[in-house]
């Protein structure tokens, strides 16, 4: 699980799911893709709440570290 900061200031939880295309942030309505809403839409990563979250960012970004 993540909290994603939006540009409006609001925050929202996701889970954070490995596809074969990368990194996706899924609730029960809609699901993005992570490096597309960071890069293009302007959301930032606030809380990265469980180990398998960290896991799944570390194993994505490695050393150049999670996008902001």
């Amino acid at each position: 699980m993540v909290v994603m900061r939006l540009p409006d200031g609001t925050t929202s939880e996701y889970e954070l799911q490995q596809t074969k295309s990368g990194l996706r942030l899924v609730r029960s309505c809609a699901s993005y893709d992570l490096l597309t809403v960071v890069r293009d839409a302007g959301w930032r990563i606030e809380i990265v709440k469980t180990h398998l979250a960290e896991q799944y960012l570390a194993l994505a970004f490695g050393s150049q570290g999670v996008p902001a």
